[in-house]
């Protein structure tokens, strides 16, 4: 889980590429990590939000998954 106030001084900042204004942002996300087919695994989902001051809220789901094999000479 992860909680954010990005951009707190309350101003405008067009340099911040992160958050213009103010910004609540949260996230929560599980993930498994397990060996199959031969190689690692890991599956991860979540959900994240933000809300800039003055905007509606924005709740977008996000997720993964990776497959890694080593090739052995």
């Amino acid at each position: 889980a992860r909680t954010a106030r990005l951009n707190r001084d309350s101003g405008f900042d067009a340099t911040n590429l992160v958050a213009h204004v103010t910004t609540d942002y949260d996230a929560v996300e599980l993930g498994w990590r397990g060996r199959a087919l031969g190689g690692e695994v890991v599956i991860d989902f979540g959900v994240e939000s933000s809300q800039p001051r003055g905007a509606d809220r924005d709740v977008e789901p996000f997720g993964f998954v990776s497959w890694r094999h080593s090739f052995d000479p």
